[in-house]
């Protein structure tokens, strides 16, 4: 779980996983990592909660909802203002967690690659670094969480690959999308990229020609579109537009931010 959770299950996250256990058997876990995010210019201590399990033998008793109160408790201790976890259900709905609205999903239909798109490696870190930082709602990644995640290759559950979008051997924006293809109703395959940044020009440039070198026949961005710029160029270049609510629920534990926006997990999934 360490390769795929790198840090969730960073050893330096220790400290922050909480375990049930009985004669020295592990029996529940829930952790979480502490960090920041920056909303709209503000700054918020925020908990990302994950790997919330009960081994098979061991559910019915309640053993989750210990371990998962104990990190909240914890977490709330260290000062996060608002939680975030991935999941809906009835456990994480008692201890307070709500499921977030539907996001804009953008299907970008194949086409003939005008720009050049390619996966990134790990000397692309300070240019990912660079436009993720510059997005109005994230998560705050250290050059090294950086690396980590791209080395884990994991993006909201499944296998991901990073690709730069770059003009003149300059990186405008980057997509970052699941390697697996969806099946639509149709049965045709269509990729999903779940975390974007970066110029939205060069971003609606490369989807269609990403989507063909993947052998898709779209890509779906799936993104909050804080500024709208997605929804204008949706419009300018015939787009489809659908919603994806995906099971992901948050506690606001700071009455101020109520209805503040909460940044997608993307590659911070734990």
């Amino acid at each position: 779980m360490a390769a795929r959770y790198p840090l969730l299950f960073d050893p330096a996250n220790a400290g922050h996983l909480w375990i049930v256990e009985r004669d020295g058997q592990l029996l529940s876990h829930a952790g979480f990592c502490l960090g920041e995010a920056d909303i709209q210019g503000r700054t918020v201590r925020t908990a990302c909660f994950g790997a919330v399990f009960t081994v098979e033998a061991a559910r019915g008793q309640g053993l989750a909802a210990q371990a998962l109160a104990a990190a909240i408790a914890a977490a709330s201790a260290a000062g996060a203002e608002w939680g975030i976890i991935s999941g809906s259900g009835a456990l994480y709905a008692r201890a307070g967690f709500v499921r977030l609205a539907a996001l804009p999903t953008y299907r970008v239909p194949a086409a003939a690659p005008v720009v050049s798109v390619e996966p990134a490696t790990l000397s692309d870190v300070p240019a990912l670094a660079a436009l993720y930082d510059a997005e109005p709602i994230r998560f705050r990644r250290s050059p090294s969480e950086w690396r980590q995640l791209l080395a884990a290759g994991i993006l909201f559950v499944g296998p991901a690959t990073v690709w730069v979008v770059r003009k003149n051997a300059r990186a405008f924006a980057y997509l970052a999308v699941n390697d697996d293809a969806l099946d639509d109703p149709g049965f045709v395959r269509v990729f999903r990229a779940l975390e974007v940044a970066g110029d939205r020009q060069a971003l609606a440039d490369a989807a269609g020609g990403l989507a063909h070198q993947l052998g898709g026949a779209a890509l779906l961005l799936v993104n909050a579109d804080v500024d709208g710029a997605l929804a204008q160029l949706a419009v300018q270049r015939g787009w489809l537009v659908d919603q994806t609510r995906f099971a992901f629920s948050a506690a606001r534990w700071t009455p101020a931010l109520v209805g503040v926006p909460v940044p997608w997990y993307g590659l911070n999934f734990v």
